[in-house]
């Protein structure tokens, strides 16, 4: 089984001491609620969602890999599940909604995290 877990400590340092994003982002009115706690809360649960539910289909992915059968295109166990989990995140954080709702949703999507289900 994959363990891949990814360095949110790495990302939220780029973020907060690299490119002071927190200011950056509360400059702009539908982030004016965003800080470090709630940016480390998005990067976590960004850090989850992929070594729990990415991370796993890696070895089917290798090993069965994607079929290509009378035109139609089928892929391993599980990934049809990640992929749609994956879209429901980003669908409830479009672009053309603020990046939290008044709860401080955490499901949301960040450049920044959006990379990590390629590395897993």
């Amino acid at each position: 089984m994959n363990t891949y877990q990814p360095r949110t400590e790495d990302m939220q340092f780029v973020l907060s001491r690299v490119l002071n994003a927190h200011t950056q982002l509360k400059a702009l009115p539908a982030f004016a609620e965003v800080d470090a706690n709630l940016m480390q809360q998005v990067l976590d649960e960004a850090g989850k969602f992929v070594s729990e539910v990415i991370a796993p289909l890696n070895r089917d992915g290798d090993e069965i890999g994607a079929q290509w059968k009378d035109g139609a295109v089928t892929m391993p166990p599980g990934f049809k599940k990640a992929y749609q989990s994956f879209c429901t995140v980003h669908t409830n954080a479009s672009s053309t909604t603020p990046v939290m709702n008044s709860k401080r949703n955490t499901s949301t999507k960040w450049p920044a995290a959006n990379g990590w289900p390629r590395c897993a």
